[in-house]
């Protein structure tokens, strides 16, 4: 069920196993939270998700939109119109898992740069003037 975490119970008062001239058992449904092959990148933490996004050194610094599809398979796009850094979060709100109260936790976007393997001398001197 949507929202639910291996920490839900659902308890049916009475709907349990019957034995002539006892009580009726409670029934008690336990949940267990299986991640999906295709959510890798999001974790849960509570009703927040957060995705890590890999990205390019070259669109951490130019800044670029973001595009990925949400657990429910929807296309969502996220604007970053700053440079990126490895301490750089951005939430969506209500983008999370439901909550059972009609709305639904936040999502949060870590970013996972990566780095170029190689560089030329060229390349290295002009990123190096670059920054001074």
């Amino acid at each position: 069920m949507p929202g639910f975490s291996h920490k839900t119970e659902l308890k049916f008062n009475g709907d349990g196993n019957q034995v002539a001239g006892c009580k009726n058992a409670d029934l008690i449904i336990k949940f267990k939270q299986v991640d999906s092959p295709n959510t890798h990148a999001f974790k849960r933490s509570g009703d927040d998700l957060i995705l890590t996004h890999k990205i390019s050194l070259r669109d951490c610094i130019e800044g670029c939109p973001i595009y990925f599809t949400t657990l429910d398979g929807r296309p969502l796009t996220c604007a970053v119109d700053e440079m990126i850094s490895p301490a750089t979060c951005k939430q969506v709100p209500n983008e999370g898992m439901p909550n059972g109260k009609g709305g639904k936790g936040n999502l949060y976007i870590k970013f996972d740069i990566e780095f170029p393997t190689k560089f030329t001398t060229e390349s290295k001197t002009a990123i190096v003037d670059a920054l001074h």
